[in-house]
């Protein structure tokens, strides 16, 4: 990323945090928006999603080592997989939009159903390509990813943590 981008990157990651901000307040000061309880705490947590993937996209712009790179990409795929994990839930092998800790289908199907069920073929086809999403290898590799960020090496394989995350070992650390 050349210098310009870092900066345009971060100027834009500042004014999005400040809509952002600007939202939720807004969020909280009107009744009328929080009609329905899934929706309105479905809503904020993509406001709340929104607003850490900006704040890792800032100081992304601001790094001056390797390492720190290394260490923010590893926050982006750990919160990718898991807002992803929330909103559409996965059972141990494989996605389960009808598991109990499926936010997509325990609340925001019911929110479609009640509010809006001339929708519902259209929540329905949403839901079969969020299924395909999170069964594809984009996913599988989000989630080897997340796990060797957040558990490492279950063998304490450091080396296979530096080759996954495209590095040399014998690189130096440097701005």
């Amino acid at each position: 990323m050349t210098i310009e981008q870092k900066q345009r990157n971060f100027k834009n990651s500042v004014e999005m945090l400040e809509d952002l901000r600007i939202l939720i307040n807004i969020y909280f000061k009107q009744d009328k928006l929080r009609k329905s309880e899934e929706f309105s705490q479905f809503y904020l947590f993509l406001l709340v999603i929104t607003c850490d993937v900006n704040v890792i996209r800032k100081q992304y712009c601001k790094i001056d080592q390797r390492w720190e790179e290394i260490y923010l990409i590893r926050q982006i795929y750990t919160l990718i997989n898991e807002s992803t994990k929330k909103i559409i839930g996965f059972g141990k092998k494989t996605v389960n939009l009808n598991n109990e800790e499926a936010y997509w289908n325990i609340k925001l199907r019911m929110f479609v159903e009640q509010e809006y069920p001339n929708l519902i073929s259209e929540f329905d086809k949403i839901s079969t390509i969020l299924i395909n999403y999170r069964n594809d290898e984009f996913q599988k590799e989000l989630k080897t990813l997340r796990d060797l960020s957040v558990h490492y090496d279950d063998n304490l394989n450091t080396e296979n943590f530096f080759n996954i995350f495209n590095w040399k070992i014998h690189a130096k650390l440097t701005p």
